[in-house]
């Protein structure tokens, strides 16, 4: 619908997004004569505009916006205001009570399924880890060892034969035409070592583990620095 010349009253009032006016909105220009939220209403007699945020009928809420109200909606109380300059955004912008925010903190935004993001204005970390621990205790244990086998050294003895010889052997008979004489395992033979197989554990020593130290390492991200102010009223 096409908007109402300026300075006139307007006499037809359905859904029109631009409404102008000689008079400002009541609670009975609702949603029954066809405003929907959103709608804009000019009081042209005195330079008023006035911005519907609920067309409930019988009961609808017109906000007057003035420059420094329409100004003041695009930073509700709770707003973070972020700047390069230290001048207060009360003395700024004209309105609102703020204070410093995050001083040295990086925003982050809210992550419900994450225990560390999960609440407004929520705080934590550091800005450097220290490389400092101990490794897990090494249990008492002991080492089984063994030294020296069980064992025996057998002895061959050269048996008597008839023939001429070169070596420790029994000669039976003098100017004999030479030979092999044979070999047999004697009856004599090493003992085993005394005790046998020497074989034993070490003692168990106590637990323990192993502690180490170092210089803390920084873990700060790229930055760039800038003020930062919370409306509170």
């Amino acid at each position: 619908m096409a908007n109402v010349p300026f300075g006139q009253v307007r006499s037809d009032k359905l859904d029109a997004p631009h409404v102008e006016s000689t008079a400002d909105p009541a609670v009975t220009d609702d949603s029954a004569d066809g405003y929907s939220i959103g709608t804009v209403w000019v009081n042209t007699t005195l330079d008023r505009v006035w911005f519907c945020v609920d067309n409930t009928e019988g009961a609808a809420v017109w906000k007057h916006l003035t420059a420094a109200v329409a100004a003041s909606e695009a930073f509700p109380v709770g707003s973070v205001f972020v700047a390069v300059v230290s001048t207060n955004p009360g003395t700024l912008l004209g309105y609102g009570t703020w204070s410093a925010f995050g001083a040295g903190r990086v925003l982050v935004g809210i992550d419900a399924g994450d225990t560390d993001f999960d609440t407004v204005e929520e705080t934590g970390g550091a800005k450097t880890v220290a490389s400092a621990g101990s490794n897990a205790a090494e249990a008492a244990h002991t080492h089984t060892y063994t030294q020296v086998p069980n064992h025996v050294h057998v002895q061959n003895e050269i048996t008597g034969a008839t023939g001429n010889f070169s070596g420790s052997v029994l000669d039976t008979s003098a100017g004999g035409t030479g030979g092999s004489p044979t070999q047999s395992a004697s009856s004599i033979s090493t003992a085993n070592p005394t005790g046998g197989v020497a074989t034993g554990t070490t003692s168990a020593g106590s637990s323990h583990n192993h502690a180490f130290t170092g210089s803390a390492t920084s873990v700060v991200q790229p930055y760039i620095v800038v003020y930062m102010w919370k409306r509170t009223a």
